[in-house]
Order: C-alpha cells, then sequence, then structure tokens
C-alpha cells in the first residue's frame, strides 16, 4: 500500500500537469499565471469529460469535497456548513 500523499506532493503533481498541458497547448511554460493556465487545463478535461458522456459539473462537485476534504479534515462540516449559510 502506497504512503498518504501531503497536500505539497498533490501541489506538485497538479504543476507538473499544468506544465505539461502549457507547454503541449502553447509550446512554452509560463508560470507567471497560474490561475490561466488551471483555468485553460480544466476546460480542456471539461471537454474530454463531455465527449466521455459525463458532465464535468458532477466531477468538479466531486474533486471540490475531496479538496476540502484534503485541506480540512477535522472541519468538513463546519467547512459545509459555512458554505450553505
Amino acid at each position: 500500500m502506497h504512503e498518504p500523499r501531503s497536500n505539497e506532493d498533490r501541489a506538485d503533481s497538479a504543476m507538473s500537469a499544468l506544465e505539461f498541458h502549457d507547454r503541449t497547448v502553447n509550446g512554452r511554460v509560463s508560470r507567471e499565471d497560474v490561475p490561466t493556465m488551471t483555468s485553460d487545463l480544466i476546460t480542456d478535461l471539461c471537454h474530454l469529460l463531455r465527449s466521455e458522456g459525463t458532465d464535468p459539473r458532477d466531477v468538479i462537485s466531486s474533486a471540490l469535497m475531496h479538496y476540502d476534504a484534503e485541506v480540512c479534515p477535522d472541519d468538513i462540516e463546519e467547512v459545509y456548513q459555512y458554505k450553505g449559510d
């Protein structure tokens, strides 16, 4: 069984994916605008999901739930109560 990954490990993996996508799409890597790079990759992933017959909103909703659990595992119920207000 694998050791659990830290949130820093997860962020490093995400940066590698962003850099690969940016290099593939734009022929370069620009770390200056990580939010735009992220949006571009998420948009392309949404197109992929739709082409596979999956609603991207369902996957994004699930991903955000997992993110919240990883960021604040002890406060997950409190996070969802706060977001509902």
